[in-house]
């Protein structure tokens, strides 16, 4: 087994999901498209995570965010 050992660049956005879901107890990982493209030298456009946070502890996390028009996570 190969084994790559590089350090994924990743938006101020997605640190900061990511650091919220952790600090709460709850681990999280960037998976997909996004990680390809890092492994293929490419600049990833869209990040997916994954957690063993279930949905209503998650909005329990972000319960000061608030969803958009844009679909983007904004503090209200």
């Amino acid at each position: 087994m190969t084994v790559i050992n590089r350090t994924m660049p990743l938006p101020s956005s997605v640190e900061y999901v990511l650091s919220k879901l952790k600090e709460n107890g709850y681990q999280a990982y960037v998976v997909g498209g996004a990680v390809r493209d890092f492994l293929m030298g490419k600049t990833p456009h869209d990040y997916d995570l994954t957690s063993d946070a279930l949905p209503s502890q998650i909005s329990d996390v972000f319960k000061d965010f608030y969803r958009s028009e844009e679909r983007r996570v904004g503090k209200e």
